[in-house]
């Protein structure tokens, strides 16, 4: 008497330890690993299986005692989804009742298999759950078969082993149930179809940079010798016609030498005039005349060559236009040397549109392409202008940073030189979706160096 207390004393620790350890796994699959290996506390088997089924129809071995690890396209895992499906799809009863099964209740390819992975009595225990999702079904497979009271027992296992995996399953599932209701109303199909037209909505590629009226092929005006600018005779932006002064150099260096060079000329032609006379009776005398005649003529040269330079240091307009510079300020005084770049003048009639496209803006552009002008003194409109050309490599834009200058030419009434604005330039079409993701993409492959 005291013998069976104590066995069935143990039978109940067994069972609450068991369902302990099952209620208290921090997951679904450590639950689902104690359900076929602690399951062993209560009676003795060869193989636990456990068998679930799948959101999409049929279903598969997820667990198997002694293992970590199921590999899903091994033969005996394939062969024993094959035959839970059989069951489960035949048998009405199948996912509510117990059964003791064996190669008869299987069909002939099934049931040939059998002594190959199997023992000969397998135990069919589905576990029960409040609703769905239906958590599976527990196989145990021994050499012996199964007697009324074990089955009675794991029964009783199996209402706390499909409870706790409905739970885990429940809350995995949910959202998926969720988007399955939503996506079967008609509404949200429809949403979801002129959504994805409407992100296939071919665009123009477009993007916004700064630019500003330039002059057409200008002219340059140079320094003409090293010396600081004592003047600036004319305001920027002024218009200027052909031969007007427009700034003049220091001329006290050049004035000095071209007093030394017509004392030097004086000096050549009083030895010159010696040699000259001495040569009627010094035949080494009328042999320098020669010598003296070449020095004579070095020094015209030069005093020539500095007289027209003292004429140039006022350099004059060579043609009608714009001059176009900064501050006269900033000028005067300047020293510079011969070449600087001074001034430029410019023909008002004959401008260009000149933008600059950083890098990360930077959209496919060939000649031809269009453009347009919104000036910051008129933003409500627009003047269209036609692509010319774009630098292949970047440039120090004006307002800093690296860009790719584009030029192109005004297709209307070309607006006043000197004026700045916005440039949008429009590049080939592309479907929204591209427009939407082009920055992000760009972004995200910068950010990970693909």
């Amino acid at each position: 008497m005291n013998a069976s207390v104590d066995a069935r004393a143990d039978l109940l620790a067994g069972l609450l330890s068991l369902a302990r350890d099952v209620s208290q796994a921090r997951s679904e699959d450590l639950a689902a690993y104690a359900i076929v290996n602690q399951t062993f506390q209560l009676l003795p088997y060869h193989l636990a299986l456990l068998w679930q089924p799948s959101d999409v129809g049929g279903g598969r071995v997820t667990h198997a005692s002694g293992l970590a690890r199921i590999e899903g396209d091994s033969p005996f895992v394939l062969w024993m989804n094959a035959l839970a499906a059989h069951r489960v799809n035949q048998v009405p009863e199948a996912r509510t009742q117990a059964a003791a099964l064996g190669p008869d209740d299987f069909p002939e390819r099934l049931a040939s298999q059998w002594s190959e992975w199997l023992p000969a009595h397998l135990l069919w225990l589905p576990l029960p759950s409040p609703g769905e999702p239906w958590p599976g079904v527990m196989c145990l497979a021994r050499a012996t078969p199964f007697e009324p009271h074990e089955v009675a027992l794991l029964q009783e296992a199996a209402i706390f082993h499909g409870h706790a995996l409905w739970g885990w399953q429940r809350q995995h599932r949910n959202w998926r149930a969720r988007l399955r209701k939503r996506w079967s109303s008609r509404r949200l199909r429809f949403g979801v179809l002129a959504l994805s037209l409407l992100l296939l909505l071919p665009l123009r590629m477009s993007v916004v940079v700064s630019g500003e009226v330039v002059a057409l092929a200008p002219l340059v005006l140079a320094a003409p010798a090293d010396a600081p600018i004592s003047a600036v005779l004319v305001r920027p932006n002024q218009a200027v016609k052909t031969g007007q002064a427009l700034f003049a150099l220091d001329d006290t260096g050049v004035r000095n030498r071209l007093a030394v060079a017509a004392k030097s000329l004086d000096i050549a032609r009083a030895d010159w005039l010696r040699s000259s006379q001495k040569g009627f009776s010094d035949d080494g005398s009328r042999a320098d005349v020669a010598a003296l005649s070449a020095r004579i003529e070095e020094k015209q040269a030069e005093l020539a060559y500095l007289g027209e330079l003292v004429q140039r240091l006022t350099v004059k307009a060579p043609a009608d236009g714009v001059v176009v510079f900064s501050d006269p300020l900033d000028l005067v005084g300047k020293p510079v040397v011969t070449g600087e770049h001074i001034m430029t003048l410019a023909d008002p009639a004959r401008v260009a549109l000149q933008a600059w496209l950083p890098p990360a803006d930077a959209i496919a552009l060939v000649p031809g392409a269009q453009m347009s002008l919104s000036l910051h003194t008129a933003p409500l409109a627009s003047v269209p202008a036609t692509l010319d050309d774009s630098s292949y490599e970047t440039e120090t834009a004006p307002e800093g940073g690296s860009a790719y200058r584009l030029r192109g030419h005004f297709t209307a009434q070309p607006p006043q030189l000197g004026l700045k604005g916005t440039v949008r330039l429009y590049g080939e079409r592309a479907p929204l979706a591209y427009h939407m993701l082009r920055r992000p993409l760009a972004a995200l492959r910068r950010l990970i160096g693909v």
